[in-house]
């Protein structure tokens, strides 16, 4: 994982303070929220999520 190779290369005091692991919960709820609206916006331009509902009922 990313956050644990930013883990290796930081000093031990570093690693071990309390404000780097709330600025890591940070970067993972943010790296999370990224990867997740990248996926809702893939999925948006493919039309699978909020297509037109129109389209649907004349092709049935």
């Amino acid at each position: 994982s990313i956050l644990s190779f930013i883990d290796s290369i930081l000093d031990e005091d570093v690693a071990n303070s309390f404000s780097w692991w709330a600025a890591r919960m940070g970067l993972l709820i943010g790296l999370n929220l990224f990867i997740g609206g990248a996926i809702y916006w893939l999925f948006k331009a493919a039309g699978v999520i909020g297509g037109d509902d129109e389209a649907e009922a004349t092709a049935a």
